[in-house]
């Protein structure tokens, strides 16, 4: 198996023949200690942005549910939407400015987006735990970028090796093919796929997420 490209029709109907179920995966924002970014910055102009070593030692993650507290946006729709308009990935045909204003006129300059292109390195404990609930001695991993896969022991699986095996989308599955997670671009989110069909129970207590239906598709914000 390699890397899926989704495209906008529904995601179910797209790996049916692989996956019965699937859920997007929200990906937490990275609260950083008061002023972090002060002693970060070597240029005052310059944005920066924690690294997965920073993120681990200093960062804490933050729920999209508590962003909607913060910011009053009202559903993970909108918090998409916001994210998404944010970072220039939409046309200016479905970019939504007044939402983006709202995230960032009210989230607070240590509180940083949420890992775009890759899986956050804060969900990857929870995927690694339940890839080795399969039974799996390896995990497989498939870059679409640089045309390259591998192979590694999950007994010798961090959190953070896994941020280093692909250039920005990834596809990770167990060797018996029953679980999967997609990383996309230009977004802040995670597709998980499960060869049978009760992925909540593996979602429910590792993930902030939506279930997919049989008409959700990876625009699933603009979808009713």
């Amino acid at each position: 198996m390699k890397y899926i490209w989704l495209d906008e029709s529904p995601i179910l109907q797209q790996v049916s023949n692989d996956f019965k179920s699937a859920a997007i995966l929200f990906h937490p924002f990275v609260q950083m200690p008061t002023n972090w970014d002060e002693n970060k910055k070597t240029d005052p102009f310059k944005h920066v942005y924690p690294n997965v070593e920073e993120q681990l030692q200093f960062g804490k993650p933050i729920q999209w549910d508590e962003i909607m507290k913060i910011t009053g946006l009202s559903s993970y729709k909108e918090v998409a939407i916001s994210l998404m308009t944010s970072i220039s990935a939409f046309t200016p045909t479905f970019a939504n400015e007044e939402l983006a204003k709202r995230l960032n006129d009210r989230i607070n300059k240590d509180l940083y987006y949420p890992t775009e292109d890759t899986t956050s390195v804060f969900m990857l404990e929870n995927i690694i735990k339940l890839l080795k609930n399969t039974g799996t001695d390896t995990i497989k991993y498939f870059d679409p970028i640089k045309d390259t896969n591998g192979s590694i022991d999950i007994s010798l699986i961090l959190p953070k090796h896994l941020t280093n095996i692909a250039e920005r989308e990834c596809l990770i599955i167990d060797e018996n093919n029953e679980l999967a997670f997609l990383s996309i671009f230009d977004s802040f989110t995670t597709i998980m796929l499960y060869k049978h069909n009760d992925i909540e129970k593996l979602t429910k207590h590792n993930f902030e997420h939506i279930i997919c239906d049989h008409e959700t598709t990876v625009n699933w914000y603009f979808q009713k």
